[in-house]
C-alpha cells in the first residue's frame, strides 16, 4: 500500500509528527511518500520504506523570529501561492497517479486535498489547527479583500476531506474547518533515551541537572537567557549561543531533540505542538513562553491546564522571569498525554480499507520464516486484493528436535500480532494457514495458545499436498498459462515442487529442504557459494531421484513466495520489496548468471525488508543455490516470479467452492 503524506511549510512540529506517523505506517508494511520542504533530519532515514520528496505545497506563516509572525509577508506569500494554485494541483495530480498512491494524508496543506479528490483518492486530515482558523484570526479591517476570499476558499477545500483526525492541543475553534472529525490521542516523534547515554555523549557530570532550551526551527537570539547560566546546579543544552559559561553546551541545529527530551530534567521552550506533545508524553518538567499574535497558541495553552508539571514564564525587556525547579525532579506521567502513534496509524489504515472495500476477509500464510497477510474484498464471487503484507517471523530459527526456540516464538508473536491488529481493527477473523512449521514442531500449540489469548483466529495446519496445490492455484489463476511448467515454493523448512501439464497437477512432492534449515547448517561454515550450491544440488537431485519425480518435462519454473521475490528484487536492483500484481518473466540462465556474477565479483546489493534490515548474505547464497539446483535438475530455461503465494491460492479455492 502506498500513502502520500503532505506536510505544511511551517515550523518543525507538523513534520515531526508526520515522521512519527510514517514510522507506524512502515511498521504495517506501507510505502510512504512524504512531500515536504522541511529539513530531511526530521524524517525517517533512508533505508526504510520512507521516500522524501522535497517541495512545498503551501506557505504557512512567515516569521523573522520565534515570537512574532509577519502578517503582511504571510498574506503576500498566500497571494503568490494562489497565482500558482492550478500548477501546483496539476503537479500533484500527476505525482499521485504516477506513483499509484492509494490514499493521501495532509497536515495541513490544502492544495493537495484538491489534487487527491481530482484523482478520486481518499484524503484524511490530521492536525490540531487548520490554516483557515489561523489566517482568519489575523484578518483586520485593512486586510486585502482578495486575501479574505482566498481564506474562504481554503475553508471550502478543507471540507473535501473524507475524515479529519483531531489531535490534542486543539479546541473547537482551531479546527473549525475540518469535517468528519475523529478525536485521537497524542501523536509525537518521541524516543525514550538513557540519561546515562546523554551524559556520556555531552560529557555531563551525573550529579548535574539537565535543561534543554529549544525554540524550534526559527533562528533565534536567546541571549537574554544567559542569566539562567548562573544556576550551576544545571547544565544547559541549546542550539543558540548563550554566553560563555562552562555549563552551556551548544548542540547542532539538526540534532533530533526527541532523543533528549525524556533524558532531560527540564525543557525550556516556546509553545509549539511537537515540543509540548513530546515533553508531556515524557513526563518532563516544562517551562514555556507564549508567542505574540499566534492564533494556535490559544489551543496549545488550554491543553496545558491538564499538565501539572509545568510553569509559564514571561519575557520582558530582554529578561526572563523563570524559576527553575530545585531539589529532586521527578517525571509526572498522565494518560491524557500518552502517545497513541500506532493506534492512530491503525485507525487511518483500517478506515481506508473499510470505507473503500466491502465484504472483507483475511488469510495468512504462516511459514517457518515468514508470515504473509492478504486482506481481500469479495462481491458476487469476484475478489479484489486490498492489502498485502509480508514480514519475517523467524519462528523456525534454531528449532531443535521439533522444539521452537522461546526467543524465536516471542519475535514471531510480535510480528504476527501486527498483522492480526489490522484484522482486528477491520473486524474480521483471519484464517491462518500453517505450513511446515506446524508439521515439524512439537510445541506449536504453545504458540497458538499465545495468539488465541489475544486474538480470534482460525488455525489450519495444512498438509504438504494441500500446500503445493494452493501454490499451483495461485499461479494458474493470475493469467492463462499454456506451457507445461514446474511450480516451486521454497520455504523455510520445506520446498514444494509440482509438475503442471495442460493446467493440471500430474505430480507433486514436498522436499525436506528449506532456507532456514540450510542457514542453520551453513551460517558458521567457511563454505563459499560454489560449495554450498554443490551440496544443495546433490541433495535435491538425490531426493527427486529416489522418489522418481519426473524431470525435463516442464520448460519453466513458476516461483511462488518470498524467496523468489527477494531474488527478483536483487536482480532488478531494488532497495526493498514493492509488491507487483502481475507475473514477472526472466530468462533463467541470464537470471542465474547475473546473480552468480554478483557473488563472484563480491558486488554489493542494498535490498532490505520492511524493517530496514538488509537481506542476510548467507540467505541470499542459499536462495540462489536452491534455485540453481532446481534449474540444473529440472532442465528449465525460464523463470516466472509469482507475486502471490499460497494465500492467494486459498482465495481462489474459496471462490471455486462458492465460499467467498
Amino acid at each position: 500500500m502506498k500513502i502520500a503524506l503532505y506536510v505544511t511549510s511551517h515550523g518543525f512540529g507538523h513534520a515531526s509528527r508526520i515522521a512519527a506517523l510514517t514510522k507506524e505506517f512502515i511498521k504495517f508494511g506501507c510505502d510512504c511518500y512524504i512531500i515536504s520542504d522541511r529539513p530531511s533530519f526530521l524524517f525517517p532515514q533512508e533505508g526504510s520504506f520512507c521516500h522524501i520528496i522535497k517541495r512545498k505545497t503551501d506557505t504557512g506563516m512567515v516569521q523573522q523570529n520565534w515570537k512574532v509572525p509577519s502578517v503582511d509577508e504571510t498574506f503576500q506569500e498566500l497571494l503568490q501561492l494562489w497565482q500558482d494554485k492550478d500548477k501546483i494541483v496539476e503537479r500533484e495530480i500527476k505525482f499521485l497517479n504516477e506513483y499509484a498512491i492509494d490514499f493521501v494524508i495532509v497536515d495541513i496543506p490544502y492544495l493537495p486535498i484538491l489534487a487527491a479528490k481530482k484523482s478520486n483518492l481518499p484524503v484524511y486530515g490530521i492536525t490540531n489547527f487548520d490554516w483557515y482558523f489561523n489566517y482568519l484570526e489575523l484578518v483586520t479591517e485593512e486586510t486585502n479583500h482578495k486575501i479574505i476570499r482566498i481564506i474562504e476558499e481554503i475553508r471550502g477545500i478543507y471540507s473535501l476531506c473524507d475524515k479529519s483526525y483531531i489531535l490534542p492541543f486543539s479546541n473547537e475553534k482551531s479546527v473549525q474547518a475540518m469535517p468528519n472529525q475523529i478525536k485521537c490521542g497524542n501523536l509525537a516523534k518521541y524516543t525514550p533515551s538513557s540519561r546515562e547515554e546523554v551524559c556520556k555523549r555531552f560529557k555531563i557530570q551525573s550529579n548535574k541537572k539537565i535543561a534543554l532550551i529549544t525554540f524550534g526551527g526559527i533562528m533565534s537570539d536567546i541571549a537574554y537567557f544567559e542569566s539562567l547560566t548562573k544556576n550551576t546546579e544545571y547544565v544547559f543544552l541549546t542550539n543558540s549561543p548563550l554566553g560563555s559559561s562552562d555549563n552551556v553546551i551548544l548542540i547542532p541545529r539538526d540534532f533530533d531533540y526527541s532523543l533528549l527530551i525524556s533524558a532531560c530534567d527540564v525543557v525550556i521552550t516556546k509553545v509549539g505542538y511537537s515540543t509540548l506533545a513530546e515533553t508531556c508524553a515524557a513526563g518532563t518538567y516544562l517551562c514555556y513562553a507564549t508567542r505574540d499574535n499566534f492564533p494556535e497558541d490559544q489551543a496549545l495553552i488550554s491543553e496545558l491546564k491538564y499538565y501539572n508539571n509545568c510553569q509559564h514564564f514571561k519575557i520582558l525587556d530582554n529578561s526572563i522571569d523563570i524559576c527553575l525547579p530545585k531539589g529532586e525532579i521527578t517525571k509526572h506521567y498522565d494518560s491524557r498525554f500518552k502517545l497513541e502513534n500506532s493506534n492512530i496509524a491503525l485507525n487511518i489504515l483500517s478506515s481506508y480499507l473499510k470505507d473503500n472495500f466491502s465484504n472483507l476477509g483475511a488469510v495468512i500464510d504462516f511459514g517457518t520464516n515468514n508470515s504473509t497477510l492478504l486482506v481481500y474484498s469479495t462481491d458476487n464471487l469476484n475478489h479484489e486484493v486490498c492489502f498485502y503484507d509480508i514480514r519475517i517471523t523467524g519462528i523456525g530459527l534454531n528449532i531443535n528436535q521439533g522444539i521452537i526456540n522461546k526467543r524465536s516464538m516471542t519475535k514471531a508473536f510480535n510480528e504476527l500480532s501486527i498483522q492480526l491488529d489490522i484484522c482486528q481493527a477491520l473486524g474480521i477473523v483471519a484464517h491462518i494457514l500453517v505450513t511446515n512449521i506446524g508439521r515439524i514442531s512439537t510445541n506449536f500449540n504453545h504458540f497458538e495458545d499465545l495468539i488465541n489469548e489475544k486474538y480470534n483466529v482460525i488455525w489450519e495446519v495444512i498438509t504438504p499436498d494441500r500446500e503445493a496445490k494452493l501454490g499451483v492455484l495461485s499461479s494458474l489463476n493470475i493469467e492463462n498459462i499454456e506451457c507445461d511448467f514446474y511450480n516451486a515454493d521454497i520455504g523455510g523448512s520445506s520446498t514444494e515442487i509440482s509438475l503442471i501439464k495442460q493446467g493440471k497437477i500430474v505430480e507433486l512432492i514436498s522436499l525436506p529442504v528449506g532456507i532456514l534449515l540450510y542457514y542453520q547448517r551453513f551460517k558458521e561454515s567457511r563454505f563459499n557459494f560454489e560449495q554450498i550450491s554443490e551440496i544443495i544440488q546433490q541433495e535435491i537431485e538425490d531426493i527427486l531421484g529416489q522418489n522418481d519425480f519426473p524431470l525435463k518435462e516442464g520448460s519453466c519454473i513458476y516461483g511462488v513466495g518470498k524467496v523468489f521475490q527477494n531474488l527478483a528484487c536483487i536482480y532488478e536492483g531494488k532497495d526493498h520489496y514493492e509488491h507487483f500484481y502481475k507475473l514477472k518473466n526472466f530468462d533463467l540462465q541470464d537470471f542465474l548468471f547475473y546473480l552468480h556474477d554478483m557473488i563472484n565479483h563480491k558486488s554489493k546489493y542494498n535490498y532490505h525488508d520492511y524493517n530496514g534490515k538488509k537481506l542476510n548474505e548467507t540467505i541470499f547464497y542459499i536462495s540462489l543455490a536452491i534455485l540453481q539446483a532446481l534449474n540444473n535438475v529440472l532442465h528449465t530455461n525460464k523463470l516466472v516470479v509469482n507475486p502471490w503465494g499460497l494465500e492467494f491460492g486459498y482465495l481462489i479455492e474459496k471462490e471455486k467452492n462458492n465460499e467467498v
